[in-house]
């Protein structure tokens, strides 16, 4: 499968908002747990070098390292089909999540969905808070013996930053989108980028190989020729040797509208 660098996904702006509510909720959970500087906080990084969604980018240049692959929790949402499988005559891959987890260099999560940084750290104060301690836990390695104090203290809050905002920015999103229930693939192997053409632009991608058992069914979409659809799924399995994959093709209970 193929795993669309986060910069290049159908709305750009995706981006930005994760990273914005990212940045306040960091102020915030910090000035409500009263973490300040001497206390080990991290929100002073922010605050002095970032002040718009462009410096964002130069200052976290995980931007370019970071790859998903979106999937989604919901099975019969007909809004879903119309945008995401040609008005429903696509198919849905279903998945085994647990299986997903287990490939190396892959992190599987719910996205989270919130209005604003308020909201977020409203409903998910808990999730933040495990994702910055995860973050305040990492090791920083490679610091030269003789840097002072203050330039190792510059490099490790640095790093817990990035970390912290590299496990956060692809799963935040604008809640206008969670009837989609998405869930984001995060993949940090260390293959080169490999690149395709669409819409004028060339997208950089990562690719990633999804064991076959981690395929549970096949979700076909609400069409009025389903059985023949099935039939040509079935007969393209056997041609592969999966015959153990044709009796996991499903009808969607999408309602067919004609």
């Amino acid at each position: 499968m193929r795993a669309t660098d986060i910069s290049f996904l159908n709305d750009s702006s995706e981006f930005l908002f994760g990273v914005e509510v990212c940045k306040e909720v960091l102020n915030m959970y910090e000035d409500n747990h009263k973490i300040d500087y001497d206390n080990g906080g991290i929100s002073w990084i922010v605050n002095s070098y970032v002040h718009s969604p462009k410096e964002n980018s130069k200052l976290f240049n995980f931007k370019q390292d970071i790859c998903v692959i979106s999937l989604s929790k919901t099975r019969s949402s007909a809004a879903m089909w119309s945008m995401y499988a040609s008005q429903g005559k696509g198919v849905s891959i279903i998945f085994n999540s647990e299986i997903l987890r287990s490939i190396k260099g892959v992190y599987l999560n719910p996205c989270f969905y919130a209005k604003d940084s308020f909201d977020f750290l409203n409903k998910y104060e808990r999730e933040f808070e495990q994702f910055y301690n995860n973050s305040k836990s990492i090791s920083i390695s490679g610091v030269p013996e003789e840097y002072t104090d203050g330039l190792k203290r510059y490099i490790n809050d640095f790093g817990f930053c990035q970390s912290l905002f590299s496990n956060l920015v692809s799963i935040i999103k604008n809640s206008a989108y969670d009837y989609e229930q998405e869930y984001r693939m995060d993949i940090t192997n260390m293959k080169p980028y490999l690149f395709r053409a669409s819409k004028g632009l060339i997208i950089p991608y990562k690719e990633i190989k999804i064991p076959i058992e981690a395929i549970e069914g096949i979700l076909i979409g609400p069409v009025a020729d389903y059985s023949l659809i099935k039939l040509s799924i079935q007969k393209y399995f056997n041609s592969l040797g999966l015959e153990k994959l044709t009796d996991k093709v499903f009808e969607s209970n999408v309602p067919y509208r004609g």
